[in-house]
């Protein structure tokens, strides 16, 4: 469903998808970009990103604390209980990403693309996620014996670290694409390394465009997965 998301905003900003051609045209020599190729495509891979933030695969997560109650932001959460992390909602939060949160953008990502190199949550120019996560599994052990408020602080701090995008010089937003913490999407690099290749295999030879007289399009949710409504019809055009 990412896929069918990105070639659809293809579609949609033709210069967007110009300036993604431009790249390809420059960096991959090929019909395919190869393994050196894949990691400089920056742009491409702020397309990616944004294309994720305003539809990840789930458009929420359940979480649930089995053992053990816990309180989370003033909030008692008693053992048994389910919570719902609303990420789409999130993502697309003006308070947390300004007022042009529910805008497809990808030059939001393009000055921080290279240190990202398709793997979203980077928290400092020197830390990425991986190292997070690491740091998150060493400590897990010691959430899983604390109880009440001081587990679910560590539990939220964990979290939110491997979640914390740098978008160049502004402050730090909350991205939750593939989850985060210790238990985050563990398939998110080969998630993204496939969709670079597809995308960039697919704009290299073809330009996306709609049907004419489509849209415009809204989405519809089932099984916390958005979908685009109505189903897009899209042409290529052999460049």
């Amino acid at each position: 469903m990412a896929m069918c998301w990105a070639v659809l905003k293809m579609a949609e900003h033709p210069e967007v998808q110009a300036k993604v051609q431009q790249e390809l045209d420059a960096l991959v020599e090929g019909e395919a970009p190869t393994q050196e190729e894949l990691p400089r495509l920056d742009y491409l891979g702020a397309v990616l990103l944004e294309t994720g933030r305003l539809w990840p695969a789930a458009s929420a997560l359940l979480r649930c604390s089995i053992d053990t109650d816990l309180k989370v932001g003033g909030y008692k959460v008693p053992a048994g209980a389910s919570i719902v992390v609303p990420i789409q909602a999130i993502h697309r939060s003006t308070e947390a990403w300004g007022d042009d949160a529910r805008e497809f953008r990808p030059d939001r990502w393009k000055r921080t693309s290279q240190s990202l190199s398709g793997l979203p949550g980077v928290v400092s120019k020197t830390k990425t996620v991986e190292t997070e996560l690491a740091k998150s599994s060493q400590a897990e052990s010691a959430v899983e014996h604390d109880e009440g408020e001081e587990a679910g602080r560590k539990l939220v701090d964990l979290t939110y670290a491997a979640s914390l995008p740098l978008v160049g010089d502004e402050k730090s937003r909350p991205i939750f694409t593939f989850g985060g913490g210790p238990r985050s999407c563990v398939g998110r690099l080969f998630s993204l390394t496939e969709q670079k290749i597809m995308l960039a295999t697919l704009l290299k030879r073809y330009r996306v465009e709609l049907v004419p007289g489509q849209g415009p399009f809204s989405q519809s949710i089932r099984g916390f997965v958005a979908r685009p409504t109505p189903s897009p019809e899209i042409i290529l055009v052999k460049r």
